[in-house]
């Protein structure tokens, strides 16, 4: 989950908007829903697990691994509630994905689960405040490496204007806002 200084814009580039109005709050909302139906599906084929990363300047395990049970869909979305309205920091998408392949290498021994690694985020990949090709290839290599063990990746763009013929990454300025 992108925790970065960009999720406190609204979906046009103004910081000055009510919190439901960020990125950030559209983020959560959409992550608490799946972890909702991920529980749905648990209740019916049971004991699905799911951890939680997020990722800014620099990534960090937020939820280990929690079974999608009645007591696991509380901690799971009590962890999404407690992430911050009006975060800050660049966008390290590749710290991100090397702690989601370190959380997927942890669960090598379950063999028989489906493995899926979703990235939700709203901006290019930075240290800063600009597109930064190492972070980019630092992503691009972990999201590789965990598709050649089976993973599936996803990313879930929050934001407006997504323009899947862009091969690239920009540098970031929605609004004469930096990330």
């Amino acid at each position: 989950l992108d925790v970065s200084g960009s999720m406190a814009y609204n979906f046009d580039g103004n910081d000055k908007g009510s919190t439901s109005e960020r990125c950030q709050y559209a983020m959560k909302q959409a992550v608490s829903n799946f972890i909702d139906k991920v529980n749905a599906q648990d209740s019916q084929e049971g004991n699905h697990r799911m951890a939680i990363v997020t990722f800014g300047s620099n990534a960090s395990t937020l939820q280990n691994w929690t079974y999608v049970d009645a007591n696991g869909l509380q901690e799971l979305k009590t962890q999404v509630k407690k992430l911050p309205s009006s975060p800050s920091s660049a966008t390290n998408v590749g710290a991100g994905m090397q702690k989601a392949q370190e959380l997927m290498n942890s669960a090598k021994s379950d063999t028989n689960r489906q493995k899926v690694v979703i990235v939700f985020t709203d901006g290019v990949p930075t240290t800063t405040n600009e597109f930064n090709i190492g972070v980019a290839n630092s992503a691009i290599t972990a999201a590789k490496s965990m598709k050649d063990a089976g993973v599936t990746v996803y990313t879930v763009g929050i934001f407006n204007g997504a323009n899947p013929a862009q091969l690239h990454g920009d540098k970031f300025d929605r609004a004469g806002v930096k990330d």
